[in-house]
């Protein structure tokens, strides 16, 4: 399989590989200076940055990298009034000026997934973070709904050379496409944790952005972007099944009391 250091190869998605690879949520991290915390109505002086998170359970906890959640900052998500993920596109001063309502086949009752725009009366949840896994800088985040449609997280080590899927990121604006790669690079960090590496120029804004095979289970999240070699190169981070199901299964404990 060859090199996708350009762009890769992309194409529309499909409806059943849309209801695989379009489950992520779009979160924000906001940081006040002062008053509450809100995307619709963002304080003065509020530092706030979008990215995304990939359900991994059907209770509500989120993957996402913790590069872009900081100690202090408050992570939040917008729903519409059927409980539907939303993605704002612009964001002003005063609050979104534009969003999109994406909609999964798979959980729409089977319809083809779809992207529009759309007046919609929109509210604002906070997630609570869980664990932050800081070598592989991921972090585990529970929502206050749940999430019937995720993605089943890779129990065994990735291997080189097989395709790796990843959708485009509605973060950017972007169609529903998926981009195939081949994994160029595998690099053991633990005993249940990895980085992989493609060669794609991924721009900035693909923090989060779920990496998958071709079975679509998840194999890593997009973490960061470099060059190696003259190549652009999209690095990931990976984490076992066991190692997520351990923590989730403490933080259910201890929150039943």
């Amino acid at each position: 399989m060859g090199s996708c250091a350009s762009s890769g190869q992309s194409r529309e998605l499909s409806n059943q590989e849309a209801q695989t690879f379009l489950k992520h949520v779009q979160i924000w991290v906001m940081s006040p200076k002062k008053g509450r915390a809100s995307i619709l109505r963002p304080p003065a002086g509020a530092e706030v940055d979008a990215s995304l998170a990939v359900p991994i359970s059907s209770d509500g906890y989120l993957l996402a990298t913790a590069h872009g959640i900081p100690a202090h900052g408050v992570v939040l998500t917008l729903r519409d009034g059927e409980n539907r993920p939303v993605y704002i596109s612009l964001l002003d001063g005063k609050g979104p000026a534009e969003f999109q309502v994406v909609i999964p086949g798979s959980d729409g009752e089977g319809a083809a997934a779809s992207t529009r725009t759309v007046a919609v009366k929109l509210k604002e949840q906070r997630l609570r973070v869980v664990k932050r896994f800081y070598a592989s800088d991921l972090v585990l985040l529970k929502a206050p709904f749940r999430t019937p449609s995720y993605v089943k997280v890779l129990s065994s080590v990735p291997v080189p050379n097989e395709p790796v899927y990843f959708p485009s990121n509605p973060v950017l604006g972007e169609a529903n496409a998926l981009v195939l790669c081949p994994l160029d690079r595998v690099a053991i960090t633990g005993i249940s944790s990895w980085f992989i590496a493609v060669e794609h120029a991924a721009r900035q804004g693909y923090s989060g952005t779920p990496m998958m095979n071709q079975d679509g289970e998840l194999i890593a999240l997009g973490v960061k972007s470099s060059l190696s070699s003259k190549h652009p190169v999209l690095w990931g981070s990976g984490l076992s099944k066991e190692t997520l199901d351990e923590a989730m299964a403490i933080d259910r404990r201890h929150s039943r009391g």
